[in-house]
């Protein structure tokens, strides 16, 4: 089952690589996809974007620095319309369920490092597996994976405590940003052009080749 892991920012890059690798250790039928790396060169990555975002399940990368990322609430969106607000899992990395602000505080939030929050989502993953695992086995091959993963997000909290705080933006300027996104893309698609032209400065630089989209 394939599972698209969404980030705006280096933080939340790293976390969903992270997830990448580790979430088929836990789970074997899971297929997470990544932008980043899961594009492949030639393609036209508007359209492999909203193909994936048309029924796949979702976790949502959020820290403290792109909670207000038009990106991010953007795919949130799209796949909450396209699946349902069940296939979409925002996970937090270096925020509590009372800092959220914003759309994506209106889903059922796990934190990145409890460890009984992670349990719960991989096992709300495991049952939209068309084959799920025992509860047995996923609790073995969790808890054998746990430490690892810990570890890894761990690092990228300390790097990213480092790095300068961001001012809040406010909704409406979110929701106009957003539907720029979307009409851009709409407009991209419709001429069968392979990017999208920003339609002013306000709009995230994107970079699906490297680890620098921005929110």
């Amino acid at each position: 089952m394939e599972v698209f892991l969404s980030w705006s920012g280096i933080e939340t890059h790293q976390l969903a690589l992270l997830l990448r690798k580790w979430l088929p250790q836990v789970i074997n039928e899971l297929e997470p996809w990544v932008s980043s790396e899961d594009i492949q060169k030639g393609e036209l990555w508007d359209r492999v974007l909203t193909e994936k975002l048309g029924g796949n399940q979702g976790i949502i990368c959020v820290s403290r620095r792109n909670m207000h990322s038009a990106w991010l609430n953007f795919e949130a969106g799209a796949l909450a319309k396209s699946v349902g607000q069940s296939a979409v899992r925002p996970l937090l990395l270096d925020i509590t369920a009372t800092e959220l602000q914003g759309p994506l505080s209106r889903f059922q939030l796990t934190r990145a490092d409890d460890r009984d929050e992670m349990r719960r989502l991989l096992h709300s993953l495991n049952r939209s597996c068309a084959r799920p695992i025992r509860d047995d086995l996923l609790a073995e091959t969790f808890g054998n994976a746990w430490p690892t993963y810990l570890d890894g997000v761990r690092q990228i909290v300390d790097v990213g405590a480092a790095g300068p705080e961001v001012e809040p933006r406010g909704v409406d300027d979110i929701v106009g940003e957003v539907l720029e996104l979307v009409r851009d893309i709409h407009r991209s698609t419709v001429a069968g052009v392979g990017s999208v032209k920003p339609a002013d400065d306000r709009l995230p630089r994107i970079d699906l080749g490297g680890q620098s989209r921005d929110g």
